[in-house]
């Protein structure tokens, strides 16, 4: 009787640590699995790193226009001031033809000029000069007397806000398309939903001016239709 009762007490051991081994094993596999995902992930963030890199790099370069050794100057205090354009002409890289060709006029301060012409007269490279987005290939564009290509870029266009022909709608909020991620003014935006005739479109939304426009971050997102989209 004591012999049988000591057989099974070892096979209860017995089972006993068995079911234990395999546990431990259970547990050894399931933490290799971690540690390798683990790897895998780190692997993995190096080459995001990798491209993050890149791009950093990319946005921390000098335009070509902000290489000179001269730091640039200051806008005048006195804003508005006048628009010169000296003999100005512009050809687009590759193309024989001038799309501007000896300008000269002057935008006084406070002046409302209406700019008319045919298509490809020269109306949007008239603008993109005066915006400093692209450069006269001859003469000079004046702002306030000053040379604007001695003003520094970002300071410069902060003294625009122009609209052209071709629109894109990012998908973030109304909000944030309207005021291009600045500092909102609830004022503002309000005007600018009135003026662009989407004010009731908007306060029919959930969210109102925090709606998203697309699904791609949000899937309540509104998809506002082309004739829509070109309104603000």
């Amino acid at each position: 009787m004591h012999q049988e009762k000591r057989e099974l007490a070892l096979k209860m051991v017995s089972n006993s640590r068995f079911s234990q081994i395999v546990n431990n094993f259970h547990n050894f596999v399931s933490n290799l699995i971690i540690l390798l995902g683990l790897v895998a992930v780190l692997s993995q963030i190096d080459v995001w790193i990798a491209y993050l890199q890149d791009y950093f790099d990319f946005m921390a370069l000098k335009g070509m226009r902000n290489q000179g050794d001269a730091a640039p100057l200051q806008l005048p205090e006195t804003v508005p001031c006048s628009f010169v354009l000296d003999h100005v002409s512009y050809r687009y890289p590759h193309q024989k033809e001038y799309a501007l060709r000896d300008v000269s006029i002057e935008i006084r301060p406070g002046e409302k000029v209406a700019i008319v012409g045919e298509n490809g007269a020269g109306k949007s490279t008239l603008v993109l000069l005066l915006m400093r987005l692209v450069e006269p290939t001859e003469g000079r564009v004046l702002f306030g007397g000053t040379d604007i290509r001695k003003f520094g870029e970002d300071e410069y266009r902060r003294l625009f806000s122009t609209v052209f022909q071709d629109f894109k709608m990012f998908s973030f909020t109304i909000q944030d398309n309207i005021t291009a991620l600045g500092e909102a003014n609830p004022q503002g935006v309000e005007e600018a939903l009135s003026r662009s005739g989407l004010e009731a479109k908007v306060a029919s939304l959930d969210k109102g001016v925090d709606t998203y426009i697309d699904k791609l971050y949000d899937n309540e997102g509104v998809v506002l239709s082309g004739g829509e989209a070109q309104r603000p």
